[in-house]
């Protein structure tokens, strides 16, 4: 069993190296568009719905920003 096991591993180890190496070709070649500014949304956390009741707030990273720096 341990021969079976090893091989599977090799196996996947092969597969990742790869995976990888197709990603990091990909990704090099889009380098020249590193200029870029990548844009991230921020969302309020999921509330259960037993909390719900209770007065929960979230702040926006940039209003937190904001306060810190009055």
């Amino acid at each position: 069993h341990l021969k079976r096991m090893v091989d599977r591993i090799r196996r996947f180890q092969v597969l990742n190296s790869q995976i990888f190496a197709v990603l990091n070709k990909y990704m090099k070649s889009g380098d020249s568009d590193s200029t870029s500014v990548e844009h991230v949304r921020c969302f309020p956390p999921p509330i259960h719905p037993s909390l719900a009741h209770t007065q929960q707030h979230y702040h926006a990273p940039e209003y937190l920003r904001q306060m810190n720096h009055q």
